[in-house]
């Protein structure tokens, strides 16, 4: 789950909530892989912050038997979705309907970027796109490209073929796009 979800989950409840936590694969391990919870239920007993600037936020649990446990935002990666008595279902209903992660390369990119910045502003292109991955890889028209502000300031490829549209971020992809060719 995304860490603000997380956190605005955290910061909506009231001590005593009852709440329904799945992990994924569920169960939750600590960074040295030592095994914390058990999806379940919990009830809320308060919250608390990490050490350091910027702290996590931290739930403090307690299970049916009566143990207490921590999760929070630095388990985010770990949490498919929570849900307050009652309430409505917060994150992912199943592991499929995560968005999936890419690696990345900085490297290549920085190429990529390159490759695609003359794209920016224009529509109607052919381009070649050379990918590990299916969808992305092959001849493609281009029906929009634009710069995102940011650290990355990557190049966002809406590309379209045989009646498919799909997206191609410069450095989202950059772990399995290997080139951008304009076709001329």
């Amino acid at each position: 789950m995304d860490k603000n979800t997380v956190r605005s989950f955290i910061n909506s409840l009231a001590p005593g909530s009852s709440i329904v936590v799945n992990f994924i694969g569920d169960s939750l391990t600590d960074s040295r892989g030592v095994h914390v919870a058990e999806s379940g239920t919990f009830t809320f007993n308060r919250q608390s912050r990490g050490r350091g600037k910027g702290g996590s936020l931290i739930m403090h649990l307690v299970n049916a038997s009566g143990t207490e446990i921590h999760v929070g935002t630095s388990h985010s990666d770990n949490i498919l979705n929570m849900k307050v008595a009652g309430g409505e279902l917060v994150g992912y209903a199943n592991v499929a309907d995560m968005p999936i992660e890419y690696p990345k390369n900085e490297q290549n990119a920085a190429m990529l970027k390159r490759a695609a910045t003359p794209l920016v502003g224009t529509t109607g292109l052919r381009v070649k796109v050379t990918s590990s991955l299916p969808h992305l890889n092959g001849v493609f028209t281009v029906q929009h490209a634009s710069q995102l502000r940011g650290r990355n300031g990557q190049i966002v490829l809406t590309l379209s073929s045989d009646n498919q549209t799909h997206q191609l971020w410069t450095y989202r992809h950059s772990g399995v796009v290997t080139s951008i060719e304009t076709l001329s």
